[in-house]
């Protein structure tokens, strides 16, 4: 970054995936004390793949709108580089990550991905023992210490997904405490969004995800936001039917794969309690 100027944004929601990062995102922008991009939700600016400028990531923002900036971007937490990126941004940076419960996570991404294309497998236990990268977002222990220095100077907070499950509001305001916001009282909506879906039409959904995907890489997000105001791919998509129990086989194979992960969340969601 060559083009360093003062920082905009003051906190960043790191991720994990599939654990209530869009609904943080639906709730930012009814929120008036807060600033968020309209344009793109994820700009994967801190992840270095981009190309864009600090000028060019503070002008996603709202210009002429004031209140505290967030982004939220789930795609930073895979990155090796993040961290850097973000102190050379603003080492005052207030992030917060949160992790879903492994099995949930995982069958929530697997039915993601699969109506997407990304995977090609049959089950979730399979899908995780022969995919790396599912593996490597599995890997919490690893995510955490990506931004050890940022937990040092306690300006990270970490939290379990299940606290929203549990407690919508009181989710919500731990992470605007953690990303170092301003209480306002605002009540955030509790409708569920982006849930795991299905599709009827797998080869539609494909073609859909895959030009949005090639849309954003070349700056057509608001492109892309346009299409999907229009409600063409949800039709051919419904939710997928909620996941009542987990095998022993996918239970087996998570403690095979990522031990420390099931023990990691495990001591989380206790520190909460």
């Amino acid at each position: 970054m060559t083009d360093i100027q003062k920082p905009i944004v003051q906190g960043v929601i790191l991720g994990t995936r599939k654990a209530g990062t869009t609904w943080l995102y639906e709730n930012f922008k009814q929120n008036p004390a807060l600033m968020v991009s309209k344009k793109v939700k994820e700009s994967s600016f801190f992840t270095g793949t981009t190309g864009l400028s600090v000028s060019d990531y503070d002008n996603l923002l709202p210009s002429g709108e004031t209140g505290y900036a967030i982004e939220v971007d789930t795609s930073v937490c895979y990155s090796d580089a993040a961290a850097g990126l973000i102190e050379d941004y603003n080492p005052q940076m207030h992030l917060v990550l949160i992790f879903r419960e492994p099995a949930a996570f995982l069958q929530s991404r697997f039915t993601h991905s699969q109506r997407k294309g990304e995977l090609k497998q049959e089950t979730p236990k399979d899908a995780l023992l022969q995919n790396k990268w599912l593996q490597q977002e599995l890997d919490y222990v690893r995510i955490a210490a990506r931004f050890a220095k940022f937990t040092e100077a306690g300006q990270l907070t970490v939290l379990p997904y299940e606290l929203l499950l549990d407690d919508p509001e009181a989710f919500h305001d731990r992470v605007l405490k953690g990303l170092g916001a301003p209480e306002t009282g605002f009540k955030p909506s509790t409708e569920r969004v982006n849930v795991a879906r299905t599709s009827s039409m797998p080869i539609a959904s494909v073609l859909f995800s895959n030009a949005a995907k090639f849309a954003r890489k070349f700056g057509g997000h608001r492109l892309v936001n346009a299409v999907k105001s229009l409600g063409v791919h949800s039709k051919l998509e419904k939710k997928a039917a909620p996941v009542t129990s987990v095998s022993d086989e996918l239970l087996s194979a998570l403690h095979e794969v990522c031990p420390e992960t099931v023990s990691f969340h495990e001591e989380l969601v206790a520190s909460i309690k």
